[in-house]
Order: structure tokens, then C-alpha cells, then sequence
């Protein structure tokens, strides 16, 4: 709330769970929420701990995945492998989708696969990271989920007609959201959908999961001398 207030943003609302219920319930709060407002409002899920470093080309993404999430699909964008990662999940491609530019329905969600399975996938050309963003029409989600999980949607909407006001948030009720399962919008929804989308890009990101991670990104202060280096 600070760091908005120190840009100005006022937000429409910023949303707490009393209890951690993975992605499936917590985009649900938010689709109830937007409909309310808006019957085509779309949901741009992103993961808080990511960076994207060209974001610019992150942004002409979502405009393409937008024409894509009002048309009913559930957009994912896949990193351009740069190494046969063990450390992510992949998104295996099929065929293009009409008239969506770079835009392909998905084959298949893979989990994070072993070292000679992640190389072939990067051989293929037709393999993407998993960045685990995610973007969607809000009516579309909520159709999806009253199918596949009728009650998060229920114990959503009695936690958001029981939340309560305290000053920048909304506290939802506990009782009602403590009742959903730990489910990530992966496995409630994206897997199981005919409806998923994967749009490739190239944008600098890194999900910052690893030490690893964490150098390749991080700007150096220092020099780092060897033994042989200092006796030198």
C-alpha cells in the first residue's frame, strides 16, 4: 500500500487471504470481484517474485494475449529456452491459432524433466519455460472453475460477502476461504482446459528460484580474486 501511495497508483483494492490457498482460489477472489465491475474484465496473474527486464516486449505480449484471453483462451507465455533448465516446468506447442499473431494452442504442460529430457526439449525449438504468468478472462475462469471446482467458487464468493474493510484492504473472511483446497490455477484450470494458449517471448525474465538465478541477474560490486590471483 505504501509503495503505491509513492506512485500515486490508488489501486482498486488490495485484497488479503487469511490463510494461503495457492493461485486457483486467490484468482478466483479476484474474477468475483472484477465481474462485478466489468463483464469483460480480463486477469493478468503474475507471480511477485519474477523479473522481466525488456518490458516493453512484456507489454506487446499482453496485447497480443489479450486479443487471445477475450476470445475465451487461457493465455500462458512461455520463455525462449536459453539452457536445458531441470529447473522449470515447459510448455510443449501445437498448431498456431488464426488470426492471433505468434499465438499457438498448447500440446501439452510438462513438469520439470530430467537433464537429457530438458535438452531434447530445447532441441525441438517447440518447448518454452513455464513462466507461470497467466492471462485470462475473468467470465471464462469462472465458467471453467464452476465446472472442475464448483467449491472455490462458492467458498470464494461467502469469503468476499463476509470480508471486512481495514483501511487500504479487504480482509476476507476466514472461515469461508480456509475451506478451499491448496490448488494452484495450473492444476485446477490451465492443464485441463481445450482452451490453453502459449505465446513465446523474449523478455529478460528469471523467476529468481536459485542462487544461480539470483548472480546471473544481480548487478556485481565486487571483484572476486583467486589465491594465485592475490599472490600475484
Amino acid at each position: 500500500a505504501e509503495q503505491l501511495n509513492q506512485l500515486q497508483i490508488k489501486p482498486q483494492a488490495i485484497v488479503l487471504e487469511p490463510v494461503g490457498r495457492n493461485t486457483a482460489p486467490a484468482a478466483t477472489i479476484a474474477a468475483l470481484m472484477l465481474l462485478k465491475k466489468d463483464p469483460k474484465a480480463l486477469i493478468l496473474l503474475l507471480p511477485s517474485d519474477h523479473i522481466i527486464e525488456n518490458q516493453v516486449g512484456f507489454q506487446n505480449a499482453i496485447s497480443v494475449g489479450a486479443e487471445a484471453a477475450l476470445g475465451g483462451y487461457f493465455v500462458t507465455f512461455g520463455i525462449e529456452p536459453e539452457e536445458a533448465n531441470t529447473g522449470y516446468g515447459y510448455i510443449h506447442r501445437s498448431t498456431p491459432i488464426q488470426h492471433l499473431t505468434e499465438c499457438y494452442s498448447v500440446r501439452k504442460f510438462v513438469e520439470k524433466p530430467d537433464l537429457s529430457m530438458a535438452e531434447y526439449y530445447v532441441s525441438t525449438g517447440t518447448h518454452y519455460w513455464n513462466s507461470g504468468i497467466f492471462l485470462f478472462s475473468a467470465k471464462s475462469m469462472l465458467a471453467e472453475l464452476v465446472e472442475r471446482e464448483p467449491n472455490i467458487v462458492s467458498n470464494c464468493d461467502a469469503a468476499i460477502n463476509h470480508a471486512k474493510m481495514d483501511l487500504d484492504f479487504i480482509r476476507l473472511d476466514e472461515n469461508n476461504f480456509s475451506k478451499n483446497p491448496s490448488k494452484s490455477i495450473d492444476y485446477a484450470i490451465i492443464e485441463h482446459t481445450d482452451r490453453a494458449a502459449v505465446i513465446p517471448v523474449e523478455i529478460g525474465w528469471n523467476d529468481i528460484g536459485s542462487w544461480d538465478s539470483l548472480w546471473k541477474t544481480g548487478k556485481k560490486d565486487c571483484l572476486l580474486y583467486t589465491s594465485d590471483a592475490a599472490d600475484e
